[in-house]
């Protein structure tokens, strides 16, 4: 943390000496210092403290991630029509950033709670500096995979100038309203089963979604697809994925008006239930499972991806440390 984070994160001098900020009000300044310092942990260049593996997160991320949107983004060749290769292209997206949400180990969380516990800062500021580095974070996964893919749908399908814009502004806000909501299930799973047992399932998610991603494009640019993409339509046309990837297009009214509410209920149920964890709860002595390493699964993607993908879990999971 430099000097002027830590400037940031004190409140401003009043006339007569200095206050603590209000309870209901947010703080920009003390916004930008809180998700600065959790991006620049995230995905500044060093060694992972969870996996122990070093170099630069960002790029790692970019490439790792890029390449295999640049399969998906072959792939487009073998779909029949947009709808049915957004579909699959959008609930790829979604489902990286879902697994990409993987709660820390026990040193990093405790590292985390010490340095932002210990400054004064009211519980909006927490929550909307969660958001923005949530918002972040998320949008370094989907860019990266969904970019090619939205532009050759856009030359393979004759798609108006305006669409591969728009389709990336959905699934982006698609992006951020699932990272929302899927923390706030993360962080019961958490408290219930325990850190260690759901950081391991997710890491094991994550490897699971980045083949089965990489397999299926692979196999649709040889022919030999499993599933057709229209037959993979069908499969997820009625999950909020397919909503988001026809709201440009085809969408009906009522896809139109679940994506709207997922627009307006993230953000409202994120703002609810983030206060509700209590700190007690994330600052006890972490259970002796919490404390097992990494399973194997997880260093085998860790290895395949370099430390970017696993830096941007680490910070994603930083939200589950700091209740707002």
């Amino acid at each position: 943390m430099t000097a002027a984070d830590v400037g940031a994160l004190l409140p401003a001098p009043a006339a007569r000496g200095v206050t603590a900020p209000a309870a209901t009000r947010v703080e920009p300044g003390q916004v930008a210092a809180l998700a600065r310092l959790t991006l620049g942990q995230a995905l500044r260049r060093g060694v992972d403290m969870s996996s122990g593996a070093s170099g630069r997160p960002l790029l790692q991320l970019v490439v790792s991630l890029g390449l295999v949107g640049l399969m998906v983004a072959a792939s487009v060749t073998r779909s029949p029509d947009a709808d049915a290769f957004l579909a699959r292209l959008f609930f790829g997206a979604f489902l990286l950033v879902g697994t990409a949400l993987v709660p820390d180990t026990p040193e990093v969380r405790d590292r985390h709670v010490e340095i932002l516990f210990s400054k004064p800062v009211s519980v909006p500021t927490h929550l909307a500096a969660r958001a923005l580095t949530l918002g972040v974070l998320a949008a370094c996964v989907v860019l990266p995979f969904g970019l090619p893919g939205l532009l050759a749908a856009a030359w393979r399908f004759g798609l108006p100038l305006w669409r591969p814009a728009a389709d990336l502004a959905l699934l982006l806000a698609g992006a951020i309203t699932l990272a929302l909501l899927w923390l706030l299930v993360l962080v019961r799973l958490a408290l219930r089963l325990g850190f260690g047992r759901v950081r391991r399932a997710a890491q094991s998610a994550l490897m699971l979604t980045v083949l089965a991603i990489s397999l299926h494009a692979a196999l649709t640019l040889a022919g030999l697809e499993l599933l057709p993409d229209v037959a993979l339509r069908d499969t997820l046309h009625a999950l909020p994925s397919t909503w988001f990837a026809r709201f440009a297009s085809v969408a009906t009214p009522l896809e139109r008006v679940g994506v709207l509410l997922l627009l307006v209920a993230a953000p409202l149920l994120y703002a609810w239930s983030g206060s509700r964890v209590g700190d007690d709860a994330l600052e006890r002595e972490p259970p002796a499972e919490d404390l097992v390493a990494a399973p194997l699964s997880a260093r085998v993607v860790t290895a395949l991806l370099g430390r970017g993908l696993s830096s941007v879990s680490a910070g994603l999971a930083v939200a589950l440390l700091t209740r707002a």
